[in-house]
């Protein structure tokens, strides 16, 4: 294991936490093993918030593309039941042009509306994720005129394989506390007391439906120009006192 290769795999850590790194970290891959394009891709039929796709070099026509449901569909049926005997952490090594000489078939539809715009036709794919109505990839491609992917370079996908699926553990980690921070901002809105959360600046960071109304309306509680609330003279020494948590409710 090389340098780049230790740089790459610290890269897919930092990109676990900040989505936005994730194409320099596609962008570097390509790079490594020489190919032409790659795909990032997890797919989740019963948690579509957990579902992404991040790719290098491919167009955004192609991108729409695999986003859309009959694709996504489309993709798992001929594709999955190769994964299904290759196991998770495996690799396998495909020679898609096949699919351009099949009209009126799935095959042509995905070739058509994923494969022909970029020009790519040898596959390279490490399973990384799967289930009964799930599935993670990441692919590396190549032209038909560039040769497959070298057994060192299916062992490498497999390095770093271990990585990306800590990083979809990550990712799904994430994402199941954003649905629950969503789904207590969902119960706090409906509570029919007023509800502020504030640091210990007095900075507003939350306020439900109810305790908007009587910011709204309110001339004794309000926020100052730097969003920090302020109440009557009489009271702020307290509130700030109870911010500090110094004091009892």
């Amino acid at each position: 294991m090389d340098d780049r290769e230790h740089e790459l795999i610290g890269s897919i850590y930092d990109a676990a936490v900040d989505v936005s790194l994730w194409p320099q970290v596609i962008e570097a891959i390509v790079q490594y093993t020489n190919s032409k394009t790659a795909i990032f891709t997890a797919l989740d039929q019963l948690s579509p918030s957990y579902d992404f796709v991040h790719t290098y070099n491919i167009p955004q026509a192609c991108i729409d593309a695999y986003q859309d449901e009959r694709i996504k569909v489309i993709d798992m049926k001929l594709h999955a039941p190769l994964w299904q005997q290759t196991g998770v952490g495996d690799t396998i090594e495909q020679n898609l042009q096949s699919y351009g000489q099949m009209p009126g078939t799935d095959e042509y539809i995905f070739y058509e509306r994923c494969l022909e715009p970029t020009g790519i036709c040898h596959i390279a794919a490490v399973l990384l994720d799967q289930g009964q109505h799930r599935w993670a990839v990441l692919g590396i491609h190549r032209a038909p005129n560039a040769q497959p992917c070298s057994p060192e370079e299916h062992e490498f996908l497999k390095r770093i394989g271990k990585h990306l699926r800590r990083a979809l553990q990550i990712h799904r980690q994430l994402c199941q506390a954003k649905q629950q921070k969503l789904a207590l901002g969902h119960i706090l809105d409906h509570l029919k007391t007023g509800v502020l959360l504030l640091d210990q600046q007095s900075c507003l960071i939350y306020a439900n439906s109810k305790a908007q109304e009587t910011l709204n309306r309110s001339s004794l509680i309000e926020l100052d120009r730097y969003n920090h609330l302020k109440v009557g003279r009489g009271f702020q020494a307290k509130l700030d006192q109870l911010i500090g948590g110094q004091g009892r409710i």
